[in-house]
């Protein structure tokens, strides 16, 4: 790609692969994104892009409170943004990488252990129980049909319940469900993702 081609790539406005036209939101969306710029943030593309359809972006953005919440966890925030980054990695989502790689980053202070986990999940230092949680959840994301009785028993051993057990499908299934959205629509990730919490320097 010349220079000139890489330029024009990069001004294309469009958010997505669909053909939308900009309008007024409903009245439930306006007052979504307010509270999303209001709390210090910033309104991610994939998020103008679903707002086109109020009722299943609403719904799609309750589930993914509740599964992200950490009043309805059994798992630390960092575990549950390990698990959604180690997915979207394996399904090279680039939408949800940027997104969750940022909340690591602000998470743990560590953009090198981050990008490391986001290039290669099995790869990354964890610990045993993120590992195991990692192995479950990319196995689930890619061989759904040879998930066995045993993948459970391991996550048992370092210490999920079986509340925790149940939580961490949805969780999967969640993210799988997000990255294809991304993916399929062909939604351009939000620079703002990319660029955040990457601050920290080695002393």
């Amino acid at each position: 790609m010349t220079d000139s081609t890489h330029a024009a790539v990069k001004s294309q406005p469009a958010l997505s692969w669909l053909r939308l036209v900009e309008g007024e939101h409903a009245q439930e969306i306006a007052a979504l994104f307010s509270s999303i710029l209001k709390g210090g943030g910033y309104i991610r593309n994939s998020q103008r892009v679903l707002a086109h359809q109020p009722e299943r972006f609403l719904a799609y953005t309750q589930y993914g409170n509740v599964v992200m919440d950490a009043k309805h966890s059994l798992l630390s925030e960092t575990e549950r943004e390990i698990v959604a980054l180690a997915v979207s990695a394996f399904n090279r989502c680039t939408v949800c990488i940027f997104s969750h790689a940022a909340e690591l980053r602000r998470l743990t202070g560590d953009p090198v252990w981050v990008e490391k986990l986001a290039l290669n999940p099995h790869h990354s230092e964890l610990t045993p129980r993120e590992r195991a949680l990692v192995r479950y959840a990319i196995k689930l994301t890619a061989q759904p049909s040879e998930t066995v009785a045993e993948d459970l028993d391991e996550l048992r051993r370092v210490g999920l319940s079986e509340a925790a057990l149940l939580e961490l499908a949805h969780l999967v299934s969640y993210y799988n469900l997000s990255n294809r959205l991304m993916t399929g629509l062909g939604i351009r990730p939000t620079d703002e993702a990319y660029f955040a919490f990457r601050d920290n320097q080695p002393d």
